[in-house]
């Protein structure tokens, strides 16, 4: 039992870290290789896998209108001979937000195979971000 103890309260600390994370989490993003709009959106088109030199349409979506105009779209690959925990940035841009909506769209290509992260960041919360998701490239 004693075994026991410090994996249930491992688990316990886990789980509501996870939970904590996920409500600070005020948008949602997802990736399509077609153009994502409000009119052709549709859950079956979400994608996680893309080719090399293929053009990758995003969508930003959020709860509630964009809080400021200002943000920041950062591509993150991940690779074995980075400095920091093995994540460098392959891509940052600034963006201009529509405060009045709660939508943003937009399109990047990579050309080199890997695992990616891009991350969503606004004006208000520039070590937080308030959207990010995972996508592998290969040929």
């Amino acid at each position: 039992m004693k075994k026991f103890l410090p994996l249930i309260l491992l688990s316990i600390f886990v789980l509501t870290g996870c939970e904590f994370a996920l409500d600070k989490a005020s948008a949602v993003v997802f990736f399509s290789s077609s153009l994502i709009t409000k009119e052709t959106f549709k859950p079956d088109i979400i994608e996680e896998n893309f080719k090399t030199g293929e053009l990758i349409n995003y969508c930003v979506y959020s709860k509630e209108p964009f809080a400021t105009s200002e943000g920041r779209i950062q591509i993150i690959k991940k690779e074995a001979k980075a400095r920091v925990l093995g994540y460098s940035v392959y891509q940052a841009n600034d963006i201009i937000l529509n405060p009045s909506k709660n939508c943003y769209t937009g399109s990047f290509t990579i050309y080199s195979e890997g695992f990616y992260l891009l991350r969503v960041f606004t004006k208000n919360s520039p070590e937080q971000p308030i959207a990010q998701k995972t996508f592998w490239v290969s040929e």
